[in-house]
């Protein structure tokens, strides 16, 4: 057995996600336009700073914070994962650790109590980060966070990057060439490919890029080889892969996860089912 490597549900070879901070009103378009063709993603919030019911936009600005009530029906759609950005959208290695700590764990409470759904990622604000940070997440309940340190390729997060997740911004002069390279060519020999794509929605509004960003999602869903997910259904389904049992000879593998999990090895692909083990070799 020379290498076994990782593809995604249904055989697919490479995936896509997608993660916008703040939860602005502009979300609901960017929310419209990904129901359109099927594409999956997270949504950070601020719990502290959703606007007052009824408030209305002032004229010349391009986004405010959703109420509560536009979030809740926005982000009823089970497409649409919630995340937390802060409570309030504090710079969380720039301020106490124990207030650091108030804004992870304030902000997870309030998302859970207000959509009744598990939070599990987190947007740093200002891409504010340190060791101490990751640590006060981990001990928060989170499972993985994303600053806004771009890349320019399509790697998985190693286990020591879940808290330092990186995608590419869309507004990076990178992201059409990297966008382009992942629809044209073929991922034939390696794990799977992640093309991770993150943004603020107010700068479609404010820089007239809607009809961009539609046809660029547009491109990418019409490809037959691509997984849409969540950032923590990604975050899932690769602790999954790398939490495979194997048989000392490599001729079998066990998977104690509740997901399904795809792979391909010298013999071809193969799938293990959750909580069943499936053989490789001839």
């Amino acid at each position: 057995m020379n290498k076994i490597t990782l593809m995604f549900p249904g055989f697919k070879t490479k995936a896509f996600t997608m993660n916008f901070d703040d939860g602005i009103d502009t979300d609901i378009k960017m929310a419209s336009i990904m129901k359109k063709y099927g594409i999956r993603g997270t949504f950070n919030l601020n719990p502290g700073l959703f606007s007052p019911e009824g408030t209305v936009k002032p004229a010349g600005r391009s986004s405010i914070p959703l109420t509560v009530s536009q979030a809740k029906e926005l982000f009823s759609d089970p497409a649409f994962e919630i995340a937390s950005h802060g409570d309030r959208h504090i710079a969380m290695a720039h301020v106490p650790g124990a207030a650091a700590m108030v804004e992870a764990v304030k902000s997870r409470i309030t998302l859970e109590r207000t959509f009744s759904r598990l939070v599990r990622g987190f947007a740093y604000p200002f891409s504010s980060y340190d060791g101490d940070t990751k640590e006060i997440l981990r001990l928060a309940g989170y499972a993985w966070a994303r600053g806004n340190k771009d890349k320019d390729d399509f790697l998985l997060p190693r286990e020591d990057e879940w808290y330092d997740w990186r995608g590419i911004h869309q507004m990076d002069g990178r992201f059409e060439g990297l966008v382009d390279k992942f629809v044209t060519e073929p991922n034939l020999y390696y794990h799977g490919w992640l093309l991770y794509v993150w943004a603020h929605t107010y700068e479609f509004e404010e820089f007239g890029t809607w009809d961009r960003i539609d046809g660029i999602l547009k491109r990418i869903a019409a490809c037959d080889d691509v997984w849409f997910a969540t950032n923590s259904e990604i975050y899932d389904y690769v602790k999954a892969f790398r939490g495979l049992v194997w048989y000392a000879d490599a001729s079998a593998a066990y998977n104690p996860a509740p997901v399904d999990v795809f792979l391909r090895c010298d013999n071809g692909e193969f799938r293990v089912p959750a909580g069943g083990e499936t053989k490789v070799t001839g």
